[in-house]
């Protein structure tokens, strides 16, 4: 069935195929914010907090580059479709419910489609609705993708770009800085506190920095 499927299902939402297309996602998510702060922001806090997460940004992604040539892994080379996963994308505990026999069942699927497992395992570890300790990440991993025939390789991929997804997710959790999307923040609810929830975000974002 699968050769059906890679026809009738489209790519994930912001799904990354090679190393390079995982960094280009988290650059192009910078480089807004960063547009932002040059030419809108008057949050003072923001404009220093983003800084921050820059220059960490900076670190790791040369980070990443490095472990990734030190492991034999082409920065270019295009994951094939048979190594490719079936994902949820918005892949937690968050979008789950727990059955009366116990399996939790995930139930949101509204960015889901072909992707890469690193990715999966990325956003599993650095969402912020319902945190995971990394202590669970092998565990993760070894139920999750153990019995792929690439499981070492897949293994690695997700080791190396973890840090780089927690700085992903932090740029996820500063959204309400676009001015797109406060625009559809405010027509779902025209009373919400701007202020507020951008204190709210920022906390959060900060927080996965610091787990960083």
């Amino acid at each position: 069935y699968k050769p059906l499927l890679e026809n009738l299902i489209s790519p994930a939402h912001e799904s990354a195929f090679s190393i390079k297309q995982h960094l280009d996602r988290i650059d192009f998510r910078m480089e807004k914010l960063e547009a932002v702060r040059l030419n809108h922001s008057t949050n003072s806090e923001f404009n220093l907090f983003f800084d921050e997460i820059k220059a960490n940004w900076l670190i790791i992604r040369a980070e990443v580059i490095e472990k990734a040539l030190q492991e034999a892994l082409n920065l270019n080379e295009i994951l094939p479709q048979n190594e490719r996963i079936l994902s949820p994308s918005d892949f937690g505990f968050h979008n789950a419910i727990i059955r009366p026999t116990d399996e939790v069942t995930f139930i949101d699927f509204e960015y889901a489609g072909w992707d890469d497992p690193a990715k999966l395992a990325g956003d599993f570890f650095a969402q912020v609705a319902i945190q995971i300790p990394p202590t669970f990440f092998n565990q993760f991993m070894q139920s999750a993708f153990g019995n792929f025939l690439n499981f070492d390789t897949i293994n690695k991929r997700a080791s190396i770009l973890l840090k780089a997804y927690k700085i992903k997710w932090c740029c996820i959790t500063l959204n309400i800085f676009l001015p797109e999307y406060l625009a559809r923040k405010q027509f779902v609810n025209s009373a919400v506190n701007i202020v507020e929830f951008e204190k709210m975000q920022l906390n959060k974002s900060r927080k996965i920095l610091n787990d960083i």
